[in-house]
């Protein structure tokens, strides 16, 4: 057995990175993970505004049968 075939097949000798870790990824799923919590914030925004307006809407229709009930006929 030589050195250099036992020092190759050594587990104690550190072996090099394989590849260097790329911060773009980390960057990517960052901002594709914000991207999806605004949508879904917006979302829930848009459907907050419609019952609002839905809300509204149905109690003026509820005022305006109650005043044309109690409103003697002309």
């Amino acid at each position: 057995m030589t050195s250099s075939s036992a020092s190759t097949s050594s587990p104690a000798t550190p072996r090099p990175p394989a590849r260097r870790f790329d911060g773009r990824i980390v960057a990517v799923a960052f901002v594709a993970f914000i991207l999806i919590v605004a949508s879904v914030a917006w979302v829930i925004h848009l459907q907050n505004i419609r019952a609002r307006s839905q809300a509204r809407d149905a109690a003026e229709a509820a005022e305006a049968a109650e005043r044309d009930g109690a409103a003697p006929s002309e």
